[in-house]
């Protein structure tokens, strides 16, 4: 039967693979191409897929056969989050990226709706005039202003009333702090002057009120006369102002009066701010940098370790101390673990400080990296998830090395900057230093042949040599299309065809084999169970012959034989204890011709059992009928 399946098999088989030749049909290669398992690949006239023709990068779709940019395109697609595609996905002002959610978060600079004085306070600040009390901002008696709740008496220090007022809550004159103003009396109070009551204590038509006093001029108009410019600047003697030179002529009011001398004096000019004043100007010349500590714009140079310095800017090691000394106080290094990555591929970053001082450094890290990677991980306390980490903190022990670590993800090709800027707080002054490393991204199915790829680890992108395709991310070999097509469930049919035969073939071999041994072990063990109970037998018998032999030997007394039990411990044999009571007790019958009470092993006499004559079994002491073959014993 299994002989007949295999040929009708066979039989099918070879009527499949003719027939193909009848269905097959001309077809032409690289006819068109089109998406297949999210790749454009190409397809021959009869629309079978041949190839892949490119791989779609990360960030890109197959659509009509070609590749084409997801991230990127301005819309926020499904699958993309602000982590993936930050470009379509962004965050708002007042949000960052965690773990591909936008989310609003404590520092962000906006007082949330989820947020309070008490549990952001650096968001919910308190005004000036306000405290935190139970989560809320509140005002208070002491702090400086008279709010709408206080008055002068229920509250003074807040709405103190002035000399020229009297504290006169809720009556018609009060104002908001309960303080209604003797002025307009029509005398001179205690306290009431020019400025406080002109009404009262005013200054005639010849005088003008400054801070309370009649005086003859506050400003040179009322004198008639204007200071003329020189055009002529200098520095203050700060250098943090200019001043500029001006010609007092007479008229000029000089402490309130008028005077009619000429003079050159200065007035202030333009305050410098963070810069100094040199030349006569606001700011440092080019190549120079204001020092504040020599209180001059000093040229930014490279001093060696142990030259004399000013400021930081003038030493190589971006440190002068209080010996004006420049010495190298931190040493920092920003170092990759790889300088070249994949897209969505992660390298880690390690920046590290080594303390030169006999005391801690606090230092402040800033990180920025270009567009096509991100950044991942907290640094000092900050959070630098993204491509900005600011606020950073860490402390550099005293003779010490400290480093952190920070995760890089690629995200498009291309040569990013990472700039780190370490800036070391050294007796309440900063040195800022800035180093930058350069990592390079590439995807290799991005369709651009950037820096760090090649034919080798990304022919998508660079191409493969001559006479070679593109198969399977693989350079080989082009592949000729057949001739003929056959359809495709052809192909199907066959390979059940063969698939039976194969089964068929292997599974009657197989249950030949199985049975085979299956007759082999029965016999074995029948075998090995004859043998066991033939040489247990034998044992048998040779145990009987040695104890007759034995028992012979003692020459006993028929008269008054001895019991089993004593009969056991004269022979002391490695024999069965029942074979050496059966053989005696065959003995005794033998030399009384009948049967006999034997002394059983418990101690005293009982009448001795009787044997089946037909199948061997002793009965018990008393029973005459035999339960196994089912005959009667007689005494004899």
């Amino acid at each position: 039967m299994i002989k007949r399946g295999c040929i009708f098999a066979l039989v099918f088989a070879v009527l499949l693979m003719l027939l193909q030749s009848v269905l097959a049909t001309d077809c032409i290669i690289n006819s068109y191409k089109q998406c297949n398992a999210g790749n454009p690949w190409w397809y021959d006239s009869c629309g079978t897929p041949l190839r892949v023709a490119e791989y779609c990068g990360w960030n890109q779709v197959c659509s009509e056969g070609a590749c084409v940019l997801s991230c990127g395109n301005g819309v926020c697609d499904s699958g993309e989050t602000c982590s993936g595609c930050s470009q379509d996905c962004g965050c708002g002002q007042y949000q960052r990226c965690m773990l591909g959610n936008c989310e609003t978060y404590c520092g962000n600079g906006q007082c949330d709706g989820s947020e309070n004085c008490g549990t952001c306070w650096s968001d919910c600040r308190c005004s000036d005039y306000e405290r935190c009390s139970y989560n809320r901002c509140e005002t208070f008696c002491g702090n400086g202003r008279c709010d709408s709740n206080e008055n002068c008496m229920s509250c003074n220090g807040d709405c103190r009333c002035s000399s020229a007022e009297e504290c006169a809550p809720g009556t018609g004159k009060a104002d908001q702090r309960g303080c209604a103003s003797l002025c307009g009396n029509g005398k001179k109070d205690f306290g009431e002057d020019c400025t406080s009551c002109a009404a009262d204590a005013g200054c005639g038509t010849s005088t003008y009120c400054f801070n309370g006093q009649c005086v003859d001029c506050i400003k040179d108009e009322h004198c008639t006369t204007r200071d003329t410019p020189t055009g002529e600047f200098s520095c203050a003697p700060d250098f943090r102002a200019t001043l500029e030179k001006v010609v007092r002529k007479a008229g000029v009011c000089t402490d309130h009066k008028c005077s009619g001398e000429e003079s050159t004096t200065t007035k202030p000019g333009k305050s410098c701010g963070d810069k100094l004043c040199q030349e006569n100007h606001c700011g440092c010349d080019e190549g120079f940098q204001a020092c504040l500590k020599t209180g001059k714009c000093e040229k930014v140079s490279s001093l060696e370790d142990g030259s004399n310095c000013g400021c930081y800017f003038q030493c190589e090691s971006n440190y002068c101390n209080r010996e004006s000394k420049c010495m190298r106080a931190l040493n920092t290094i920003l170092s990759s673990e790889k300088n070249i990555i994949s897209a969505m591929e992660e390298t880690t970053v390690t920046i590290s400080a080594d303390n030169t001082l006999e005391s801690d450094i606090p230092t402040k890290l800033t990180l920025n990296i270009d567009t096509g990677a991100s950044m991942s991980g907290i640094i000092g306390g900050a959070d630098c998830t993204g491509n900005q980490c600011t606020g950073g903190q860490i402390t550099v022990p005293a003779k010490g090395r400290t480093s952190v670590e920070v995760k890089i993800q690629g995200q498009s090709a291309g040569k990013v900057k990472l700039t780190s800027v370490i800036t070391p707080v050294i007796e309440g002054t900063e040195y800022p230093k800035t180093e930058e490393i350069f990592i390079t991204v590439i995807d290799t199915a991005d369709g651009k042949c950037t820096e760090g790829e090649s034919s080798q680890n990304a022919c998508v992108d660079c191409g493969c040599p001559a006479d070679t395709g593109l198969y399977s991310y693989k350079c080989e070999m082009e592949k000729n299309a057949c001739d003929k097509n056959v359809a495709w469930w052809l192909y199907v049919v066959i390979g059940i065809a063969v698939l039976v035969i194969v089964l068929i073939y292997f599974g009657a071999t197989k249950g030949k084999a199985v049975y085979a041994r299956l007759a082999a072990e029965r016999e074995r063990a029948q075998a090995e169970k004859e043998k066991a109970e033939k040489e247990e037998k034998a044992k048998e018998d040779a145990d009987r012959r040695k104890v007759v032999k034995a028992l012979y030997k003692l020459k006993l007394d028929s008269a008054n034989p001895p019991s089993v039990q004593e009969i056991i411990k004269k022979l002391d044999m490695d024999a069965d204890d029942d074979i050496i009571e059966e053989e005696y007790e065959q003995m005794l019958r033998r030399m009384e011709k009948k049967p006999r009470a034997v002394e059983s092993k418990a101690g005293p006499a009982v009448k001795s059992p009787l044997f089946c004559t037909k199948c061997g079994t002793r009965l018990k002491a008393g029973v005459k009928f035999c339960t196994k073959c089912g005959s009667t014993v007689k005494e004899r």
